[in-house]
């Protein structure tokens, strides 16, 4: 059986990471020969297999875009003939702003600090933090009516 093979492109450091897992799994393997393509695409089916609810938020919310989502909200309810935000999206953009100004405070502390980020202060989730976590990760706008 013939395989058709695709292309994707991935960043410099994701290539140094893959080369150094295929040496990895061919060092000591008396078996064969594990070629960087084929691990590639082992990799990404197992992926998919193993992908949860959990991992699914976790590429989510690496991946958040504060601007996007605030469009794709204005889109969904002009679509929706809404004139207003829903109570959640609300929220979640209430839990954002929360959540920035906790980051900006956090930043100038840094600043003022002379042991910089390392000095071993962080700054502590709060409720809104976590709503947002929940509202980016899983929570789906509502579709249309």
């Amino acid at each position: 059986m013939k395989t058709t093979q695709m292309k994707v492109a991935i960043s410099e450091a994701a290539d140094a990471a893959l080369s150094t897992i295929l040496d990895r799994v061919n060092t000591g393997f008396l078996g064969g020969k594990v070629a960087k393509m084929d691990l590639a695409s082992w990799m990404i089916q197992d992926f998919l297999i193993k992908l949860d609810d959990a991992k699914l938020e976790a590429v989510r919310k690496s991946f958040f875009n504060e601007l996007y989502y605030l469009e794709s909200v204005v889109k969904l309810n002009r679509r929706n003939g809404q004139s207003n935000l829903l109570p959640e999206q609300l929220a979640t953009l209430k839990g954002l702003l929360a959540q920035r100004s906790e980051k900006q405070k956090a930043t100038q502390f840094d600043l003022m600090d002379p042991k910089g980020a390392k000095g071993g202060r962080s700054v502590k989730s709060s409720p809104e933090h976590e709503q947002v976590s929940e509202s980016i990760g899983l929570q789906k706008l509502p579709n249309k009516a």
